[in-house]
């Protein structure tokens, strides 16, 4: 435990100069690297005039901290507990009095950038707004999903932000922790009279993830970079599949003409930590889900509102029958975006 590669000083030594802006960059690796993907989001977020200070839970040792983008400050090694906010609370205590204006708070769960990240996040923060993320859920509540928040500084300063970071995350489940930190965060912010903003907030999803719990960044993550331009793919997507979505090698082609670098990394990363081997394997009832998804997406995009009408009464058509449900019911784990799909299609708008 400790840090890496020390704060930095002035050329006297006399003082710690200031930084601009400051990135909280949460990692872990289970083989206890800085993977050559993470160095490249590292580097496109120097390259947005972010210093950085990475937080690791992995058992990191001196190697894998050489050759680090410039931008990279410190490198700190914690115990594994508290997920990302448990880190970004470490670093939060130990080098926010050097910020002067926006913290980010930033982590290794995507791949990125597969584009032009700079480009994003001024599209992102051109509107006027006190938070930031990338991409709103509404699963549980309405929040921004905490892989990637930008906070001014009016917002981080604001005590009840310490106390918010302050919370005791390291004694706390991991539902635990997503309710009283990423949902959490929605609430402070209502509390306080800041507004928040995502580059693609729920209403961009379509009609789909106002009644039932969807995750864009896998539902519509093909959409979420060609369309809206977010740099983004989540690492689980690639890895796990949790929702056997059909079609997910298209990542390459997408990454190999807006990121040609990235393709690489991913794919070797991929290979290293164990790409599952049935994460593409054909599911009927998840297939269409997704299609209903897609469906409805560019529906709402085109602002065919009789389009999404229809397509609502065909999942609904679709779905029920004996024989489909036949084919769901046995399935010992089914995905959180199922079930709710499941109720809706009974009518069950609280599901």
């Amino acid at each position: 435990m400790g840090n890496f590669l020390g704060n930095e000083i002035t050329a006297d030594g006399s003082q710690k100069r200031s930084i601009p802006k400051l990135c909280l960059f949460a990692h872990y690796d289970q083989d206890g690297l800085i993977g050559d993907h993470v160095r490249a989001y590292l580097d496109a977020l120097g390259g947005c005039g972010f210093s950085i200070v990475v937080i690791s839970t992995a058992p990191l040792v001196a190697e894998a901290c050489k050759a680090l983008p410039p931008h990279v400050l410190d490198v700190i090694v914690r115990e594994n507990s508290g997920l990302d906010f448990g880190s970004w609370a470490h670093g939060f205590r130990e080098w926010a009095h050097r910020c002067e204006g926006d913290l980010l708070l930033a982590n290794d769960s995507v791949y990125a950038p597969v584009g032009d990240l700079e480009a994003a996040l001024a599209r992102l923060t051109a509107e006027k707004a006190d938070i930031f993320g990338m991409v709103a859920s509404n699963e549980v509540r309405p929040h921004l999903q905490s892989w990637f928040l930008l906070f001014r500084d009016q917002v981080w300063r604001h005590p009840d932000f310490s106390a918010f970071l302050n919370q005791p995350f390291g004694d706390f489940t991991k539902t635990e922790v997503i309710l009283r930190g990423e949902v959490g965060l929605a609430e402070f912010a209502k509390r306080n009279g800041f507004r928040m903003h995502a580059a693609f907030p729920r209403q961009d999803a379509g009609t789909l993830p106002l009644t039932i719990v969807v995750n864009p960044t896998h539902f519509l993550w093909r959409e979420i970079v060609c369309d809206a331009e977010l740099p983004f793919i989540k690492v689980q997507l690639l890895r796990d599949n949790p929702m056997m979505l059909p079609e997910l090698s298209d990542w390459k082609t997408i990454a190999a003409a807006r990121a040609p670098l990235m393709e690489g990394l991913i794919e070797s990363h991929l290979q290293r930590v164990g790409r599952q081997p049935d994460v593409e394997r054909d599911h009927p009832a998840r297939n269409l889900f997704a299609d209903y998804v897609r469906r409805d997406y560019v529906a709402a995009r085109a602002g065919d509102r009789m389009a999404q009408w229809l397509n609502r009464l065909r999942f609904r058509v679709t779905l029920l029958p004996a024989q489909l449900r036949d084919i769901v019911e046995p399935i010992p784990v089914i995905g959180p975006a199922l079930k709710a799909a499941w109720h809706f299609a009974k009518g069950d708008r609280r599901a």
